[in-house]
This record gives C-alpha cells, structure tokens and sequence, in this order.
C-alpha cells in the first residue's frame, strides 16, 4: 500500500487539476466567444457601414442616374442594387437560413430604368432586414458546417466572408458612379479630415519654432572662442 501523499502535496495536486479544468473550460468557451464576435462584426459590417452607405450615395441621384450606364458593358447602380439585394438573400437567407432560394439572378441585370430610387432601396433594405434575422439566431458552432450555395460548397462562414466582400466591392462601384455624376464628395471621412488638421501646426505656429536669429555680434564672439 503505497503512502498517503503528505498535506501540501495533495493541496498542490488539487490546485493543478483545477487550472486544467478551468483551462480546458476556457479551451472550450473561446471558439464560441470568437465565433459570436465574427457574425457580430459582419452584421455590423453590412448594416451599420455598407448598407447606410449605399443608400446615401443613391439617395443623391436622380431618378435618370439610378440607371444611368456608359456603355452596355457595365451595369447602372440601379442593377447593382438589384445584384446586391439577391445575393445576399441568396447568400445567407437562404443558403444560411434555409429558406427558399427565390433569386431570379439574370433579371438583376436585365432590368432598363423599371424601379423608381424610393422602391429599389426599399428592396436592399429587406434582403438585408431578413439578413439580419438570420445572423442574429446563427449558432457559432455552425460556422464551420459545409453548404452548398449557387453550386459553391461553402463553410457558413465562408458564406458569410462572401456577402461581406462582395457587398463591399459592389458598394464602391456604386459610389463611383454617384462621385462620377454629381461631382462631389460625400463626406463619409469628413471627421477624419477634421481631425487631421486639428494636428497640422499653423504658419504662425511654425514660424514661432524656428531658431532665432543670431546677431553679427554673437557670430564674431563664437569665433573668438569663449571669453
């Protein structure tokens, strides 16, 4: 019968097998903790930066620019919102939430000046509403189950990397052509730009920092050596 361990040392033993567990517990936790900040940061991503965005930009056009092009080769924003709005519904309301997949793809571009500026805002704002509903009920153990959307096999959270980006890069085509049309600025970085300048020292403080000028005076006791 081998002898009972003496008091420190079970104290000890006690004390390593409640770290193990707490860092096993923790091991356990961090991927759901990760997981929740990734869907937290792609919705706020789409609904707080991108969508707001867009809206902005095509709210400054008239209804004739909506669907203004500058060749059959490149799509107007009014299609591009079109594209947006079923992607995502594609992407994540369906692919994602399993709902129908009602996405009619070829009609996004097909589509010549149909849909006033006030109903095709309207359109992007649902998909993303029920975007939204999807994101917020998504478990972060699924971000790793495998799907298959538009023929793609996807991870969910590859899918949802894919909205993010391609809402991204679709939204700066739109903000071109809004740039390009009006001529003007938007202004989303205007804060910025006060900032900066807020840092940027005025003439007169410049001018204030240089070194005085010194006198022939002193010029001839410098060459003179020290007194």
């Amino acid at each position: 019968m081998s002898p009972e361990p003496s008091r420190p040392i079970a104290r000890g033993r006690r004390l390593l097998a409640s770290r193990v567990r707490r860092s096993e517990s923790n091991r356990n936790r961090a991927p759901r903790r990760s997981g929740d900040a990734f869907i937290e940061d792609v919705r706020l991503l789409l609904t707080k930066s991108l969508l707001p965005r867009l809206r902005a930009g095509v709210a400054t056009l008239s209804e004739a620019d909506v669907w203004w092009r500058p060749n059959e080769a490149s799509n107007s924003v009014g299609n591009l919102v079109l594209h947006l709005a079923g992607n995502v519904r594609q992407w994540i309301v369906h692919g994602i939430g399993g709902e129908p997949d009602v996405r009619k793809r070829a009609g996004e571009f097909a589509a010549r000046g149909s849909i006033r500026k006030r109903p095709l805002l309207a359109t992007i704002s649902r998909s993303m509403a029920d975007a939204v509903r999807v994101l917020e009920r998504l478990d972060p153990a699924r971000l790793g189950d495998r799907l298959v959307i538009q023929g793609y096999r996807v991870s969910v959270q590859g899918a949802m990397l894919h909205v993010a980006e391609h809402f991204s890069y679709h939204t700066g085509q739109i903000l071109y052509v809004v740039k390009m049309r009006s001529g003007r600025g938007l202004g989303f970085y205007a804060h910025l730009d006060a900032s900066a300048s807020k840092n940027v020292p005025s003439r007169r403080d410049s001018v204030s920092r240089r070194k005085p000028r010194r006198s022939k005076k002193d010029a001839a006791a410098r060459r003179s050596g020290p007194p």
